[in-house]
């Protein structure tokens, strides 16, 4: 007798299955995907109009979100794309900026009134000589010769950069005052003593050849020397930062740090006499 209950039960359990899944699909409110298999099911076991029309509305309907989801994405796509492209434009809006600036004061160096003002663009500059010389787009053709002193600003001021060393026709290299191998008289304000600032190939130079009487102090400015063959008197150079061993003990020396960002270097100026 259990043996025939058994099948029966079993029976019994599919079928109230069965018709609980049923009412849950003819009363549930459903997903486009799931609406689809409903009245494919719905078709296959009744294939009346009415279901092939239903397999057919859901399937176009779902088609249709497809492609509202795809369009969605493109034209986000798109706009992001045109967000990259207007923040580009921004940036370069803001260096534009940045560089009228620069130009402005040249336009404004009222003090060279006897010298050719030279605006030259870094266009080279390698990291094994990042502190030894640069590359500008300015030449023979632009009246440009060995020595001719090359300034540029930094924080609205005028200040030493080097000189030229070599001249192409269409290009520079400029020595920059940091390299080892560029010397140049200076003065060191407010106490009126003269020095020769020496490029240590770094950030820091270092002015010997001073009085070892005279009382130095941190902050002191150092400017170009009227002693100097290559520079006009009083241009900016930098500070002290530090005091140094004299390699002579008849003199002192001092560490002065240049005033220039050699990491955010784009014009210079270069200065011609005259009739040169």
């Amino acid at each position: 007798m259990n043996e025939e209950f058994h099948p029966h039960r079993k029976t019994n359990l599919i079928f109230v299955f069965l018709l609980t899944f049923s009412i849950f699909l003819l009363t549930a409110r459903l997903g486009s995907y799931v609406k689809i298999i409903k009245n494919f099911l719905f078709y296959v076991i009744i294939p009346t109009p009415r279901f092939a029309a239903n397999v057919y509305q859901a399937s176009h309907n779902l088609s249709s979100n497809i492609k509202g989801i795809v369009k969605a994405h493109q034209e986000n796509q798109k706009l992001r794309e045109m967000l990259e492209y207007y923040r580009l434009l921004e940036d370069e809006w803001a260096q534009i900026q940045e560089e009228n600036i620069r130009l402005k004061n040249v336009f404004n160096l009222s003090q060279f009134k006897n010298k050719k003002i030279v605006v030259a663009k870094v266009v080279s500059r390698e990291p094994g000589s990042w502190f030894q010389w640069i590359i500008i787009d300015k030449g023979k053709e632009d009246q440009l010769f060995i020595d001719a002193p090359v300034l540029t600003w930094q924080d609205k001021k005028l200040c030493a950069l080097g000189r030229i060393g070599e001249v192409f026709n269409e290009s520079s290299k400029v020595i920059l005052i940091t390299n080892a191998l560029s010397a140049l008289p200076v003065l060191i304000e407010p106490v009126r003593e003269d020095g020769l600032l020496e490029g240590q190939n770094a950030f820091r130079l270092r002015a010997n050849y001073l009085t070892p009487k005279k009382k130095f102090a941190l902050g002191n400015k150092v400017v170009t020397s009227p002693l100097s063959s290559v520079f006009p008197p009083g241009i900016m150079i930098g500070s002290i930062v530090d005091f140094a061993e004299s390699e002579d003990e008849r003199f002192s020396s001092v560490e002065v740090e240049s005033i220039v960002n050699f990491n955010n270097l784009r014009e210079v100026i270069v200065l011609i006499p005259e009739g040169k």
